[in-house]
């Protein structure tokens, strides 16, 4: 009989551990864990919110410069694309929030690629993607976008981008003019480039 106490209680003594494991968990991840929840996660709606409310670089500043390579290894720098608007897009082609807004980056960059410099940066981490396999992945989607290749993380830090996808539209002069963590379709890319061309 006594060991059945004891058992009973050691019972409720771990059940009361858990729980308390499981609120300090939350506790503790509202107070030290982003409070946008990761892109691939999102609703797409969000897309729709103000830019202001966005996650990463702010608007208005100078857009900082950075270097990503091309297929063949030559570098390209965001400072070179200066005199034309840009759509600087970070995507994985694992991330599956990216894969579905793609087809509406490649319409509008069949529509603006004359006036708009399109910057379609993958997170080349060597592992999830990889050169080969990204250039594979946009060959296979017949993509004509140009594609970049952040393989040594500069333009991911240089815009603190922690949420796939998010894209930033620098204007002409190189200042950002929107930042969002969130997909976007091809109506919202019309609505922020028109402005920008006007």
């Amino acid at each position: 009989m006594k060991s059945k106490w004891s058992f009973l209680i050691l019972l409720l003594v771990f059940a009361a551990m858990l729980v308390t494991a499981f609120y300090g968990y939350r506790k503790l991840g509202a107070l030290f864990l982003p409070t946008t929840a990761p892109a691939v996660q999102t609703d797409p709606s969000a897309a729709m919110q103000d830019a202001s409310e966005s996650a990463g670089i702010a608007v208005g500043q100078t857009a900082p410069d950075f270097t990503v390579y091309t297929a063949t290894g030559e570098e390209i720098t965001l400072s070179q694309m200066r005199g034309k608007p840009v759509v600087l897009n970070f995507w994985a082609s694992w991330c599956h929030p990216c894969c579905n807004e793609l087809p509406d980056f490649e319409e509008a960059f069949a529509q603006y690629g004359d006036r708009v410099q399109f910057m379609m940066v993958n997170l080349t981490d060597g592992a999830r993607d990889t050169l080969e396999g990204v250039q594979a992945f946009v060959s296979e989607n017949g993509y004509s976008f140009p594609v970049y290749f952040d393989t040594g993380e500069s333009a991911a830090s240089a815009y603190g981008v922690y949420y796939i996808p998010h894209t930033i539209l620098v204007s002409a002069d190189g200042k950002v003019q929107y930042s969002q963590a969130s997909p976007l379709t091809l109506e919202r890319l019309q609505a922020l480039l028109d402005p920008l061309l006007n």
